[in-house]
């Protein structure tokens, strides 16, 4: 057992949210619910109230409770690694003798990974992998001689429950306008190469207790704080019992008054199902949708992609089924540039796919290599020569904030970081794919410059009439764009802008640090849209005055009314100029 001085220690738990949305911190709640079954652990540690602000290091109730603890743990994901650092950092400062403990997704299995994030971060005391109740539960007991220690998937009947367990009513009884994350099931069936899912999870699916479910619904919903509920499973609506927690939801939604809450979810049955139909209708007739859009996530259409990434038991035409099948809504889909396998000509006909679909809307994102996924294994890499480096964001760029003003987003390549490469804990890593056997620099160039032509052309609105409409099929519309461009010096530039962002990020290299804020917005929160459309919206006749040489019919009148105050939003990767929403 741990040796205890005769006095309760402290332990604080942190799951720090992202800082675009406030989430009660569930990971940390797990991990105390499933902890305090223990008599040992409730007689010898106290538990501070979770930590869940992105803003925590600003508050001072939360550097008080830093100073109390004695066992400060962190949920690491993407999102929150380099604050999760920063704050570790500055506990021990505080107090050297105290045990700093990680887990969570980005804590790396592969052993070549784990040292080089090991020696990184030299004041972490233990590192946990996979799922953390029992490892967490049992090195609070008996402490651990290994600095990485794996977990093992819970059983059903052991899955814990921090809601009912009242960990978080006194904050929820506080404060005004959060998100609260649920669980009806653990686990994903599915090992898509690019996915932590399954892995973290351990594939087996276990299910929580259906009235216990419905009992977790009745008790969140019973705070006036609450305004969004997002449901965690990774294939929700595989059972039938998921329609029935939505409509719970929707009762006590009533019942409660809460006219404004919000229902959303992780993921939904990828293999499509009756129920998901059934869930997506209830969803979008109850609760504010003001797109009334239903997302489907294909990654690709082509069979040779889906097959590299272990996604062959998938079927896309069953999914689009599925959401086919809800009323009055528009279907978009989501998609990763880059997988191995793709090519310029599969990429397309993944998007002529979209078009016979009728699918209003692709997002496409770029695609980074993430801890614990079939990806990081170096057979895979070997088999499907991929070759990838490491991409650093500074995090005084990621929380950045700029003026509205059209200007500071045009010069936006000109606001530089002002952290140093010598500490890298300031920034995010992530791995990039910029090499695999189907595609080079070359090959993935063209693939991005589909992409900004269907994104700024079709996603936008800006010509989606004339695309949709046109006797030309997506290849010979799009090379006809590029055959065109020496007559069209306004579109070239702006078309040349573009690939040169994307060879200066995907070249051949070990590693690149990205330096300024408009690479950033570029490939970290905008997914491969930069500042053509609002370039193209403000000088919207110079645009028509060019496009009509592919595009006759064309004019600007089917354009929102936006203010210039409010044209950054068109960087955004939703955003659209027929459809503005303020």
């Amino acid at each position: 057992m741990v040796e205890i001085n005769n006095f309760m220690k402290n332990v604080l738990l942190m799951t720090l949210s992202s800082n675009r949305q406030e989430w009660i911190a569930y990971a940390a709640g797990c991990l105390i619910s499933y902890a305090k079954r223990d008599t040992y652990v409730r007689e010898n540690y106290n538990f501070l109230q979770p930590e869940w602000r992105s803003d925590c290091l600003s508050h001072s109730d939360f550097l008080d409770k830093l100073v109390e603890a004695d066992v400060l743990g962190f949920s690491c994901y993407i999102w929150n690694q380099s604050i999760n650092d920063d704050i570790a950092k500055k506990f021990k400062t505080i107090n050297p003798e105290g045990i700093v403990l990680y887990g969570g997704p980005n804590v790396p299995e592969g052993e070549s990974y784990q040292k080089e994030y090991e020696k990184e971060r030299p004041w972490v005391d233990c590192f946990f992998t996979g799922p953390g109740e029992k490892t967490f539960t049992n090195y609070l007991k008996n402490g651990s001689t290994q600095k990485f220690v794996h977990g093992t998937q819970l059983e059903s009947h052991e899955l814990p429950n921090p809601y009912l367990d009242g960990i978080f009513d006194d904050v929820l009884s506080q404060i005004k306008n959060v998100s609260v994350a649920i669980e009806t099931n653990r686990g994903c069936p599915y090992g898509c190469a690019f996915c932590d899912w399954g892995g973290q999870s351990q594939s087996k699916i276990k299910r929580f207790d259906v009235a216990t479910v419905k009992q977790t619904i009745s008790h969140l919903l019973s705070f006036p704080g609450v305004n969004r509920i997002e449901i965690l499973d990774a294939n929700y609506g595989i059972f039938k019992e998921d329609v029935e927690y939505v409509e719970h939801i929707i009762e006590e939604k009533k019942n409660k008054n809460k006219d404004n809450l919000l229902l959303t979810y992780a993921g939904f049955a990828k293999n499509g199902s009756p129920n998901v139909t059934k869930i997506m209708n209830l969803t979008l007739d109850n609760f504010n949708d003001k797109y009334r859009q239903v997302k489907v996530s294909f990654q690709s259409l082509d069979e040779t992609v889906l097959k590299n990434i272990e996604r062959k038991n998938i079927s896309s035409t069953k999914l689009h089924d599925t959401v086919a099948g809800v009323k009055n809504a528009e279907i978009s889909s989501e998609l990763i540039i880059g997988l191995p396998g793709e090519t310029l000509n599969s990429f397309i006909e993944t998007f002529e796919k979209h078009i016979d679909m009728n699918i209003s809307f692709a997002r496409a994102y770029p695609l980074y290599v993430l801890p614990n996924t079939l990806m990081t294994n170096k057979e895979y890499k070997e088999k499907h020569k991929i070759k990838t480096k490491k991409i650093y964001l500074p995090t005084d760029l990621i929380y950045k904030k700029i003026d509205n003003n059209y200007n500071e987003y045009i010069t936006s390549d000109k606001i530089k970081t002002k952290l140093s490469k010598v500490n890298l804990s300031e920034f995010t890593k992530f791995e990039l794919i910029y090499e695999s056997y189907s595609f080079n620099l070359k090959e993935l160039t063209k693939i991005f410059s589909f992409w900004y032509w269907f994104n700024t052309f079709y996603n936008t609105g800006i010509l989606k009439s004339q695309i949709k409409n046109n006797n030309k099929d997506l290849n010979e519309q799009y090379h006809s764009f590029i055959d065109n461009l020496k007559n069209m010096p306004f579109n070239k530039k702006l078309f040349l802008e573009y690939q040169n962002i994307v060879q200066h990020i995907y070249k051949p290299e070990d590693e690149i640090f990205i330096d300024n804020l408009k690479h950033l917005h570029w490939l970290h929160k905008n997914n491969a849209r930069g500042n053509e459309v609002m370039k193209i919206y403000k000088y919207k006749e110079l645009f028509e005055e060019e496009i009509k040489l592919l595009y006759p019919n064309f004019d600007t009148n089917h354009f929102s009314i936006i203010p210039d105050n409010k044209l950054h939003l068109l960087t955004e990767s939703v955003s659209t100029v027929d459809n503005f929403v303020l």
